[in-house]
C-alpha cells in the first residue's frame, strides 16, 4: 500500500512518516485520490500530539509530499482539510517556491477561493469500485441507523444514485462505515488468536502482566484491551494498533 519511494526515503522523520502513512491509508488504502481528515483524526490514530501534528502536516506540505485543500466550517470553528499524496514527487526532493513578487509562497496549498475548482478536478479523477454486496450492506446499515425513513425503496434508490455519482458526503459515509467494519473484523481476529493469552507490556505507569479477557473499540480510533492481572484485579490497556499489542503477547494458552 505504501509506495516504495516513501519507504526508501531516509529524510522523513518518525512523525512525518507516521502521518504520511496515515494519509496514504485513508486515501490509497480505500481507493481514493484524496480524503477529508480532521486534526483530531490524526491525533487519535497516530498517537501524536495536536501541536506536532499541525507542525508535521505543514512540513510535509512545504516539502511537497502532500497536497492540501484548506476547508473551514461555515461557522468558522475548526476544519477538516482535504489531503492527498503528491504522486509526482516520487522521492525526488522538490525545492519549495520561495518568493513571488517578494511574497513567500507555500507550495501545494490551495486557498479557499480555489476549493470548488480543486474539488471538481479531484472528483473527476477519483475512481474506485464498490461491490454490490458492499452497497447492500452499507444501505442496510443506513436503514437501521437513520430515523424517519418513510419510503425505504426510494431511500435505497437515492443512496445508490449518490454512490454511483461519487457524491462526496455519501462516499465519506461509506468509507467511515467500511473502516468500522474492518475494525470490527480486526477485533474479532485478535480475540480468536489472543483471548486467554498472557500479555506483558511496559507502560508509563509500570508493567502490565496478565491474561487478555476482552478487546473492544475505544471509539476514538484506538482499542481497549481488558486484562486479568492474575489476582491483582482487572486492568485496561489502551492500544492504538492491535498488531503492536499482539507483539506484547508473551505466550498463548
Amino acid at each position: 500500500m505504501v509506495p516504495n519511494w516513501i519507504l526508501e526515503d531516509n529524510t522523513l522523520n518518525t512523525y512525518e512518516f507516521r502521518i504520511l502513512t496515515w494519509i496514504i491509508r485513508q486515501t490509497i488504502g480505500y481507493g481514493k485520490k484524496s480524503d477529508m481528515i480532521s486534526v483530531s483524526q490524526f491525533v487519535n490514530n497516530t498517537g501524536i500530539s495536536k501541536s506536532t501534528v499541525l507542525k508535521t502536516l505543514e512540513l510535509l506540505n512545504t516539502k511537497g509530499y502532500i497536497h492540501v485543500v484548506k476547508k473551514t466550517k461555515p461557522n468558522g470553528l475548526g476544519n477538516s482539510n482535504r489531503y492527498s499524496l503528491n504522486a509526482k514527487k516520487n522521492g525526488v526532493p522538490q525545492t519549495p517556491n520561495t518568493k513571488k513578487n517578494g511574497v513567500p509562497q507555500t507550495p501545494n496549498m490551495v486557498c479557499d477561493t480555489d476549493i470548488q475548482k480543486k474539488e471538481r478536478i479531484e472528483k473527476e479523477g477519483e475512481s474506485f469500485i464498490i461491490s454490490e454486496e458492499e452497497k447492500r450492506s452499507f444501505i442496510d446499515h443506513l436503514k437501521q441507523t437513520e430515523e424517519n425513513i418513510r419510503n425505504p425503496s426510494a431511500y435505497e434508490k437515492k443512496i445508490r444514485t449518490q454512490l454511483n455519482k461519487n457524491d462526496d458526503a455519501t462516499i465519506e459515509m461509506f468509507h467511515q462505515w467500511k473502516e468500522q467494519q474492518e475494525r470490527a473484523k480486526a477485533i474479532q481476529s485478535f480475540k480468536r488468536q489472543y483471548i486467554g493469552s498472557v500479555i506483558h507490556k511496559e507502560t508509563d505507569n509500570g508493567v502490565i502482566h496478565g491474561r487478555i479477557v476482552e478487546v473492544t473499540d475505544s471509539g476514538d480510533g484506538g482499542y481497549v484491551i481488558t486484562i486479568d492481572a492474575m489476582g491483582k484485579g482487572i486492568t485496561r490497556l489502551r492500544a492504538n494498533d492491535l498488531e503492536q499489542a499482539a507483539r506484547a503477547v508473551a505466550n498463548k494458552t
